[in-house]
């Protein structure tokens, strides 16, 4: 036992305490350092998802877009059918357009507004005298 109690009295705490000190140290370096490492982490998990975001938007604007341009003739087809006040001539050319491509003689006699200002009233007289011709241009009319 007395060997013991001398080797304890033998022993030096300096390096003990150094040794402590710089555990610690370290210990906090770490932890800063993985700290900083999982900010990171975040930091790029949360600009990915943004990213994909992104990616996604784009992915179906440029869908958006190939399908506008799929429709565009479709839309321009409907569009003529319909007239706006600003654009009552063209739209009586095309009914006129439309008379002479099913072999018809036909003219517009007038043009009215109807009473709720939603709609054209047009009276189409067929100068064609055969019972098809009226039929066409009476289905032209209602098409119309």
């Amino acid at each position: 036992m007395k060997s013991d109690t001398q080797s304890l009295k033998k022993f030096k705490k300096a390096p003990l305490l150094v040794s402590a000190v710089f555990l610690i140290f370290s210990c906090l370096i770490f932890l800063f350092l993985y700290k900083k490492i999982d900010d990171n982490r975040k930091m790029s998990e949360k600009a990915k998802i943004e990213w994909q975001i992104e990616a996604t938007r784009r992915e179906e604007i440029r869908s958006l877009e190939r399908s506008i341009r799929a429709i565009e003739k479709e839309r321009n087809l409907l569009e003529s059918h319909f007239a706006r006040s600003s654009n009552v001539v063209p739209f009586l050319n095309t009914i006129e357009r439309l008379a002479l491509a099913a072999n018809l003689k036909s003219e517009i006699i007038s043009v009215d507004i109807l009473k709720d200002r939603n709609g054209l009233a047009v009276a189409v007289k067929n100068r064609t005298p055969r019972w098809e011709a009226n039929f066409k241009i009476n289905l032209l009319s209602f098409v119309q």
